[in-house]
């Protein structure tokens, strides 16, 4: 039994002391080389997850709209722009790129638009009123790694953008009355 204890003492002082390491070692990145919090990330979910291999970026998160208006010289037509979660990979930021994928109403092939690693905002797409659409990113680091699609965002364009708002009244005619 006292043996037992003293394996199970032994197991949970070498834990403490490797994660002690591990925190040094990233303590020490900072000081040497002032890593961002986001390369820090990195360098320890690398060393979990990739046990020094090179692997994909992480998914990334679901993109959201942005900006809607309607299109001054077709008002059946709407621009959006639409919300890029940060990648949480820095080779992505720094060298990488993301695909951002546009299928509307299911039509083959999607439009693929390539935007820089450091992208949070998508270019403008244009969309018909009733169009439905599905939109999703992949990130793609500086070594060309792949990493997953992220979640798909999906709708349906609908006129919903108010009109502007009218000019200034002004005094159009002014008579005297007897």
């Amino acid at each position: 039994m006292g043996e037992r204890r003293a394996a199970e003492y032994s197991e949970v002082n070498i834990s403490i002391i490797f994660r002690k390491t591990v925190w040094i070692v990233v303590l020490g990145f900072i000081l040497l080389k002032s890593l961002s919090a986001i390369e820090i990330m990195n360098v320890v979910f690398n060393f979990y997850d990739c046990k020094g291999q090179r692997c994909a970026p992480p998914r990334p998160g679901k993109p959201s709209l942005a900006e809607k208006i309607q299109m001054e010289n077709n008002m059946a037509h709407f621009g959006i722009k639409f919300n890029l979660p940060v990648s949480l990979a820095s080779d992505v930021i720094n060298g990488g790129s993301r695909e951002f994928t546009i299928s509307t109403n299911g039509v083959e092939p999607p439009v693929v638009q390539t935007l820089v690693g450091s992208a949070i905002l998508s270019e403008q797409v244009v969309f018909n009123e009733g169009d439905s659409f599905s939109v999703s990113l992949v990130d793609i680091d500086a070594s060309h790694n792949r990493g997953p699609s992220s979640t798909a965002f999906t709708g349906t364009v609908l006129d919903d953008v108010a009109p502007p708002a009218p000019g200034l009244i002004t005094m159009g005619e002014k008579v005297q009355l007897d």
